[in-house]
């Protein structure tokens, strides 16, 4: 059975934050943050709901929350890691970051790390989940193509972490794929590299997912 949770959601009126926000609000407690303030009070009064709370600040959003989700480029979610490891300290935080070059022609990180290594590195304390990041947005909130259910693959180093996050998972109707370790989120944002690569050389329409048959 799943258990309601709070849940932050910081860059909540990105294209990402906003799905991840639409996907989760109606079965959890959903603190939002964004710098486009004007966005964020428009996300709130879009989905009129009592589980929605506009956060002031971060300070505010990371109390009230035991989940964090960082709808943040690669380079904002590094940044922000240094300002907020001491109030994530035993939370879990999901990295949904692909970190990619400017001209989209590789990952910044190369092949022996990955991004949601490199946070799990700066917060030290609190238990990173790679979730999210193989997922676009148009297809959070439509996870069934031709009536086959998508896969949604996530990887982290505590197991306890990642039966929360996998709950979750499943609550929007995606099918959680443990993948292993943190280490294994190098794979995973290979695996978005390429969708995204084949999406902009317009093989498909930036509505594609993954499924593994057998």
């Amino acid at each position: 059975k799943y258990f309601m949770k709070n849940i932050g959601v910081i860059g909540a009126t990105g294209n990402m934050g906003s799905a991840i926000t639409r996907s989760l609000f109606e079965t959890n407690s959903i603190n939002i943050f964004s710098r486009n303030t004007e966005k964020l009070e428009e996300l709130a009064s879009e989905l009129s709901s009592e589980n929605i709370v506009v956060a002031e600040d971060i300070k505010d959003l990371l109390d009230a929350s035991d989940i964090v989700i960082l709808a943040l480029p690669y380079n904002e979610e590094q940044k922000l890691a240094n300002e907020i490891k001491e109030s994530v300290a035993g939370k879990i935080v999901i990295s949904i970051s692909n970190p990619l070059s400017e001209d989209y022609s590789d990952l910044v990180t190369g092949w022996d790390t990955s991004s949601a290594e490199q946070l799990q590195a700066t917060l030290s304390e609190s238990h990173v989940i790679k979730a999210f990041n193989t997922i676009f947005a148009s297809r959070i909130n439509d996870p069934v193509i031709n009536g086959i259910q998508i896969d949604h693959f996530f990887a982290g180093n505590d197991e306890n972490a990642l039966n929360e996050v996998k709950g979750l998972i499943s609550s929007i109707n995606h099918n959680p794929i443990l993948v292993g370790t943190l280490e294994q989120s190098r794979l995973l944002e290979r695996m978005a590299f390429l969708n995204i690569k084949l999406s902009a050389q317009e093989m498909f329409q930036w509505n594609s997912a993954f499924k593994l048959l057998s």
